[in-house]
C-alpha cells in the first residue's frame, strides 16, 4: 500500500490538496497483476484547517481568558489569555470541571448558567481563584454556543482580569 499528501497544480495554474492512495493486486500466485488506487480532493479540507489555526493564532494573542465549556461544566478550550490570567495550562485546565479549576462564587455562577441557558447570556462580575489561590475578578461574558440544530452544546465565557481596577476603586 502506498499513500502520499501533496499539492499538484491544476490547468487554471490554481493548486488542489490531494491524498492519493495505492495498492498492488496479485493473481494467485502472488505475481503482481495491476496496482488500484484512487486520488481524493482535499482542497477544501485543508483550506478549513488553516482557517482554523489562523483563527486559533487570534484567540492565542487576546489578552481575555477564552473559555469553552460542555454543559456538563467540563473545559473543552481554554486560551492562553486563560493560562496567563489563571496560571494552569492549556493541557492541565482542558478536561478539567471550571467550578473545582476556578472556584466561583457557587450561587453566581449558577445564575449566570440558569441565565445564559435562558436567554443564550449573561454579563456580570466573578469572583474566582487562580492557581496559586490568589482571587481574580473578572468581567465575565458568557454566551450558549448550538449545535447546527439549534441545541445547546457549550458555553464560551470570556473574563477579562479587573482585579487591579477593584481593588484600587476599593
Amino acid at each position: 500500500v502506498w499513500w502520499s499528501e501533496h499539492r499538484l497544480r491544476r490547468a487554471d495554474e490554481t493548486y488542489a490538496y490531494v491524498l492519493e492512495r495505492a495498492s498492488v493486486v496479485y493473481d494467485s500466485t502472488g505475481k503482481p497483476t495491476r496496482m488500484v488506487g484512487l486520488t481524493i480532493d482535499m482542497t477544501e479540507r485543508k483550506h478549513a484547517e488553516e482557517k482554523i489555526v489562523e483563527q486559533a493564532a487570534l484567540l492565542d494573542e487576546a489578552q481575555d481568558a477564552i473559555i469553552v465549556g460542555d454543559l456538563q461544566g467540563r473545559i473543552l478550550f481554554w486560551s492562553k489569555g486563560a493560562a496567563r490570567i489563571y496560571g494552569w495550562t492549556i493541557r492541565e485546565a482542558v478536561g478539567q470541571p471550571v467550578n473545582q479549576l476556578l472556584q466561583p462564587e457557587a450561587p453566581l455562577a449558577q445564575a449566570a448558567l440558569v441565565e445564559t441557558l435562558k436567554n443564550g447570556h449573561w454579563i456580570g462580575e466573578l469572583r474566582e481563584k487562580n492557581k496559586s489561590g490568589y482571587e481574580v475578578i473578572a468581567q465575565s461574558r458568557w454566551t450558549l454556543l448550538q449545535d447546527a440544530h439549534g441545541n445547546p452544546k457549550s458555553i464560551m465565557v470570556i473574563n477579562t482580569d479587573i482585579t487591579e481596577r477593584k481593588q484600587l476603586e476599593e
